[in-house]
């Protein structure tokens, strides 16, 4: 099953996505900050990572540097969910390695989309990665 970390610091405000990705079939492990979020991370390994920028302790930017820089989680796909956002902010993110950014007020189907296609755009990378390998062992 596929497991779908999701931080938001106030999840209530966020419940319909939650819900709507329980209702998909996906393993949702939640977060309500970067700092928790990050070590959740590290020993879940989810293999898509869902946050918001704004939250205490620790923003979404430097939530998304500390995972890009380690190398258990430098590959984990991960999405902006945010309502508040302007060009820079969209900018910013795609610069540090975010794989894309939601508005809070997408359509259901938008917001499935965006998960459908990081996911199979991973398991793609995967597959590639390890028939190089088996490849190169030969």
């Amino acid at each position: 099953m596929t497991k779908i970390l999701v931080i938001q610091p106030e999840l209530s405000n966020n419940s319909i996505f939650i819900k709507l990705l329980e209702l998909e079939g996906f393993n949702i492990i939640v977060s309500e900050n970067a700092v928790v979020g990050l070590c959740k991370a590290q020993s879940e390994l989810p293999d898509l990572i869902i946050s918001d920028i704004i939250m205490p302790e620790l923003d979404g930017y430097s939530l998304l540097k500390a995972l890009r820089e380690s190398p258990i989680t430098a590959i984990i796909p991960f999405i902006f969910l945010t309502s508040e956002v302007s060009q820079s902010q969209i900018r910013k993110a795609m610069e540090m390695g975010a794989d894309d950014f939601i508005i809070n007020s997408c359509t259901q189907e938008e917001f499935l989309k965006a998960i459908t296609v990081r996911l199979e755009r991973q398991a793609f990378l995967k597959q590639w990665y390890a028939e190089r390998t088996v490849k190169e062992l030969e």
